[in-house]
């Protein structure tokens, strides 16, 4: 079987392949050439014949984002890319492709308030960014690293805060970093005007997340303001 695994794999080129990570017996290399697929959890060992390529893939993604554009279906977009991640996992795929499907379902996840999947997008993102940091793009390394501190904050997250979170602004930190850590900031120390004033002005999908602090800051503002208007 590993034998026949290991065929395959020669056959389509993928030896010596940068964008193949960690090949054993159990990776694949998928021949379907369908752009569209729908996401099933996997039950057993993947078939080639329903697994999309690497050159499919990017396609697909391109194909999905001009879907989203045109169509703004969030249920089916969230359906096909959960099925295009599957697709590179089971390959073992982590290049540029990854972090962009990644990136993409994310922001698109932050646009529908959808935080469980944005949250797994995240996750994985942080891990990519490690990994493939000499091709990670620094601004948008700079971008999901201040939603991760964002979402941290709406979440009060404090032991999960980076330690970059807890220093002084840099200039090798970048401009959404900084952002963020002005947000986390004005949380901390309950200065309010600066949260609003912040929010206004937010960067990219940052409003997204900021969303889902707005009730919270609001109301703590107002018992703020009824403690310091008693006599």
């Amino acid at each position: 079987e590993a034998s026949a695994a290991r065929a395959v794999f020669l056959a389509a080129g993928a030896e010596g392949n940068p964008d193949i990570i960690d090949w054993d017996h159990h990776t694949i290399v998928g021949t379907c050439q369908q752009l569209e697929k729908r996401y099933l959890r996997l039950t057993s060992a993947p078939n080639p014949a329903t697994v999309r390529p690497l050159p499919v893939l990017r396609k697909t993604l391109a194909f999905l984002e001009q879907k989203w554009r045109e169509e703004g279906n969030y249920v089916y977009i969230c359906n096909q890319f959960k099925s295009l991640r599957q697709d590179l996992t089971v390959q073992r795929i982590k290049n540029d492709l990854t972090m962009s499907v990644y990136e993409t379902h994310a922001r698109i996840a932050l646009e529908r308030a959808d935080l469980g999947e944005y949250n797994q997008c995240q996750s994985q993102l942080k891990a990519l960014y490690a990994r493939l940091r000499h091709i990670a793009q620094p601004a948008a390394v700079d971008e999901f690293t201040a939603y991760r501190l964002l979402y941290l904050v709406h979440t009060r997250n404090t032991s999960g805060m980076p330690p970059l979170a807890s220093a002084p602004a840099a200039p090798a930190i970048g401009p959404m970093v900084q952002f963020a850590l002005a947000v986390r900031h004005a949380v901390a120390i309950g200065d309010y005007h600066a949260f609003f004033r912040l929010y206004a002005l937010a960067p990219k999908m940052a409003p997204y997340l900021m969303d889902h602090m707005l009730e919270r800051e609001r109301l703590r503002a107002a018992v703020a303001l009824v403690r310091a208007s008693r006599p």
